[in-house]
């Protein structure tokens, strides 16, 4: 194991093991009356909030009083509600999807518009020679879906690896150092099937034409 919550394994080591065995040996290697103590507990402690607060003033007091007590609940909705971590990312990558998809948008269209102008002589020939309009507007559409599918599976690869290598530069703490546990990337191929599925079935419904 490489990683375990609140430890950094890039300072000290670290051992998983049962408290109460090891917690025994060293006592008993111990001498002059010293004993072993966990300096660290985890709990697990029921949703009742007054329940709740009872075992947090319970740890906040008396024998079994902790130095720092950290709630997990409340960290996260506090991170949650942050402004800057809430909104940050999700703004920066609302705000570049709609601006791809618009310049994406309009790039097909103005291609689009400005190729069907100067191939009307093509699309006359064509009618001339017998073609009717919906096979040749079948024929036009297949070729945008064959640009489309080559640019979406370039896309693809280039987004592949620069995510790979963008995130070198994203996965970093307030201090500069890398953030544990690392960022793990993932890829939402299931929305990617759906994309390529939907244009293989546009692809086949047009052959067919």
């Amino acid at each position: 194991m490489d990683y375990f919550p609140t430890l950094d394994p890039a300072e000290t080591g670290f051992v998983i093991a049962n408290l109460d065995r090891v917690s025994s040996l060293r006592n008993l290697v111990l001498s002059g009356g010293a004993h072993f103590y966990p300096n660290e507990a985890w709990l697990t402690i029921t949703d009742d909030k007054e329940q709740k607060e009872a075992v947090l003033n319970t740890l906040g007091t008396g024998e079994f009083r902790a130095h720092k007590l950290y709630d997990q609940a409340k960290i996260i909705t506090e991170s949650k509600a942050d402004p800057l971590a809430a909104a940050g990312w999700g703004g920066i990558l609302l705000i570049a999807f709609l601006g791809v998809t618009l310049v994406s948008g309009l790039g097909f269209a103005v291609y689009a518009y400005l190729s069907a102008r100067g191939r009307q002589l093509e699309f006359a020939i064509l009618r001339t020679l017998g073609f009717s309009l919906r096979q040749i507007i079948g024929l036009v559409c297949l070729e945008q879906l064959f640009v489309i599918g080559t640019g979406m599976g370039i896309g693809t690869f280039i987004g592949l690896r620069l995510s790979s290598s963008m995130i070198l530069f994203l996965e970093l703490a307030e201090r500069g150092g890398r953030v544990l546990p690392p960022i793990i990337l993932t890829t939402d191929w299931f929305t990617i099937g759906i994309a390529y599925i939907a244009l293989t079935v546009a692809y086949l419904v047009l052959a067919k034409v």
